[in-house]
């Protein structure tokens, strides 16, 4: 399974306030590639975290399941909403949808 997700690896929050973040609402980093190769064929909810939103004590987690463009992906590059984006950009999914997917295969 470790081919499909990012493993959290951080000391304290300012190391990655996503990773963080995350641990903290139950989430696990992919990245978009892994996502579109393995995750995007199950209908489960995907956030992205950001981090102006963070900074300024807001919720920093937008859902971006709408937003992504699975039929336009070229060399590695794909689009989120409107941001074009490369394969390691960072995605966030509950853990208990992945345990739930795991545990049906």
């Amino acid at each position: 399974m470790t081919d499909r997700i990012v493993e959290h690896d951080y000391v304290n929050a300012s190391d990655n306030i996503a990773q963080y973040e995350a641990d903290q609402c139950n989430r696990q980093q992919v990245t978009i590639e892994q996502y579109s190769e393995y995750w995007a064929q199950y209908d489960i909810p995907v956030w992205k975290f950001n981090r102006l939103t963070s900074d300024m004590g807001l919720d920093p987690w937008w859902q971006v399941n709408d937003r992504l463009d699975k039929s336009m992906v070229d060399d590695n590059v794909y689009f989120v909403g409107n941001d074009e984006v490369n394969g390691d950009f960072p995605l966030f999914i509950q853990k208990r949808d992945m345990l739930a997917i795991e545990e049906g295969e």
